[in-house]
């Protein structure tokens, strides 16, 4: 058999049928030379005047399209796909994406049949044709894709990352140009009747085989999630932030001191507080980063977490990272930029009484007692002296320990005269919760005079000379808007939380006495009843 797309050389050779006088067959046979000889230069002398029976360069037609063979497919980029395909011929090749599932703007592959193939595939918007020339048989050639027609096919659109695309390829061979364009062509080609016609083409069912070959291709994901927090909220020990991916991701977060520097995404990924968010574009629901304590230092317990702190400013930072995409190698993980950006001020809160320490108390003057004292926090003190049983209680009314206490404290100060009420004992805290109380940096602070966790001198006054105060009770509330204060209960709950508490330590005390003594009677004998002495009567006041 003769191949298809290939020329021969014709040699055409014939003996007459000429007989001898007693009619048996003498034929006369062409000669060599004459069989060797050419047709002619042109179709004219093949048709009515050949000068032998050689005609050179004949095309045998190839029929038959091309088969494509496919090799390899993969996602290069967000938006663009790479196919590597071979053809069992020389030809063109064109390929198109399409959308595996039914959608109404864009070419999906049920738009794809047996009669819009060729043209779609091909692309028609002039925006999406991807084309590649095959020079060779069985050589790989890569044909990318990064554009999605419209239904229409007025219009195309970049392919979106991480989605994933069917692939159509249509081809054909190059038959019509290899044999116009032959080097050397016979004096019969097209000679009277263009019978070389056009290329051949696949057929759809070839098209269709090739795309389920290559199967669903996704696109890259080389950009990292968009973090919107929506939300942050505090316990005194807890912190939780509301926050939400634009893709399926896991998102970290940690908290800093309010002032300190921003932590790197080690520190942020090491203290471990995180959670996975998984994206449903239909019904986005928010995640929750759970932070439940400041850091987790190296040590013999891995899961110890140093705790946050009650009533303290912090800052907030998160990172995220996406999940790993098909044909990705790592993650792709938001910037230090980014999580800078993304700072959050949050207070934990502060639900608890303070608690107090009672030192020492002791009388410094007739009319004076001094209560040395240490509280945990930043507060405000007031303490107060009865001689008889003032009968507080934590009802409202006049004799409610509050009250009652903060009702004297115009005979209640510190040991530099100022009143109870008016001053602050500092914690860090107020460096960081504003100016109001005088305190909004570290040197400032260093300056107060009385400290969290370090004694306090508070007097009270305006006492009786020598008498004794088994009531003394002294009373703290913090500074917060609603202030968390030491609870009264004489019954039960008994701790550095109760003003109760705190007035059975200090028990009695009894104020000094200054006073000289006075005569209440001062008599003599006068003159005396004996000649030696002098007999004085007296009485004192004490």
């Amino acid at each position: 058999a003769l191949y298809e797309a290939s020329q021969y050389d014709v040699y055409c050779w014939a003996l007459d049928a000429a007989v001898n006088t007693q009619l048996q067959p003498r034929p006369n046979y062409m000669t060599q030379d004459y069989l060797d000889t050419a047709v002619g230069t042109d179709g004219s002398h093949a048709a009515s005047s050949p000068s032998g029976g050689k005609t050179t360069k004949v095309w045998v037609k190839d029929m038959t399209p091309p088969t494509i063979i496919y090799v390899s497919s993969e996602a290069l980029l967000e938006d663009t796909i790479q196919i590597t395909l071979q053809l069992n011929e020389p030809g063109t090749v064109w390929c198109q994406p399409a959308l595996p599932g039914v959608d109404a703007a864009n070419v999906d592959v049920a738009d794809i049949d047996a009669t819009t193939y060729k043209a779609w595939i091909k692309g028609r918007s002039g925006l999406a044709t991807f084309m590649q020339y095959v020079h060779n048989a069985y050589t790989n050639v890569d044909v990318e894709v990064n554009m999605l027609e419209s239904q229409a096919g007025t219009a195309a659109a970049s392919l979106q990352k991480e989605t994933p695309y069917n692939l159509f390829c249509f081809a054909q061979d190059d038959w019509d140009i290899e044999a116009v364009n032959a080097a050397a062509l016979s004096i019969n080609f097209n000679y009277l009747a263009a019978n070389v016609g056009g290329p051949n083409e696949i057929l759809f069912a070839a098209a269709s085989s090739f795309k389920t070959a290559i199967g669903q291709v996704t696109t890259l994901d080389l950009t990292p999630p968009v973090i919107t927090i929506s939300g942050i909220v505090s316990t005194e020990t807890t912190v939780t932030v509301t926050l939400s991916l634009d893709e399926t991701g896991t998102a970290w977060c940690q908290a800093v001191r309010t002032g300190f520097d921003v932590p790197t995404i080690l520190e942020i990924l090491d203290s471990n507080f995180y959670s996975v968010y998984t994206h449903n574009a239909m019904s986005p629901t928010p995640i929750m980063v759970s932070i439940i304590g400041y850091d987790r230092p190296r040590n013999s317990d891995n899961s110890y977490v140093t705790p946050l702190v009650l009533g303290t400013d912090y800052d907030v930072y998160c990172y995220a990272d996406d999940d790993l995409c098909v044909g990705c190698k790592v993650t792709n993980g938001v910037s230090f930029a980014t999580v800078t950006a993304s700072q959050q001020f949050i207070r934990t809160l502060d639900l608890t009484s303070p608690q107090m320490r009672y030192i020492a108390a002791e009388s410094i003057a007739h009319d004076k007692i001094i209560i040395t004292l240490q509280v945990d926090e930043g507060v405000k003190v007031w303490c107060a002296a009865w001689d008889t049983d003032p009968l507080l209680d934590s009802a409202a009314g006049a004799t409610d320990y509050r009250t009652m206490i903060k009702g004297k404290q115009a005979d209640c100060e510190d040991n530099l005269g100022n009143q109870c009420g008016s001053f602050y004992v500092y914690d860090l805290d107020d460096i960081e919760d504003g100016s109001a109380d005088g305190v909004s940096n570290k040197a400032q602070y260093d300056a107060t005079k009385w400290k969290f966790n370090q004694d306090v001198d508070i007097i009270v006054k305006n006492l009786v000379e020598e008498n004794d105060y088994p009531y003394i009770y002294c009373y703290a509330e913090d500074d917060e808007a609603a202030p968390n204060e030491m609870i009264w209960d004489a019954a039960a709950n008994a701790g550095p939380r109760n003003v109760h508490t705190m007035g059975t330590e200090i028990g009695t005390v009894q104020t000094l006495d200054e006073s000289p003594p006075i005569f209440t009677k001062l008599a003599m004998e006068d003159p005396t009843s004996v000649n030696d002495r002098i007999v004085v009567t007296f009485t004192l006041n004490e």
